[in-house]
């Protein structure tokens, strides 16, 4: 009796361990994605913002 109950036990804690598993390389491979796409943005703002003000400086010379 006591045998069954430790297995059926022990089945239900590596059931939870390999969910928990799951969890964590799910939840690494976003982390990994939101970094590179950080990354990504660090780069792509300052030349927004440089086109930016480029458009902005044609449409300035085109109104005057």
């Amino acid at each position: 009796m006591m045998y069954s109950l430790l297995q059926s036990r022990s089945q239900t804690l590596q059931k939870q361990l390999q969910e928990m598993h799951e969890q964590v390389e799910q939840t690494v491979v976003e982390m990994k994605t939101f970094e590179n796409l950080r990354e990504h943005e660090v780069i792509a703002v300052p030349k927004r913002v440089e086109v930016g003000v480029a458009i902005s400086l044609l449409v300035a010379r085109m109104l005057y």
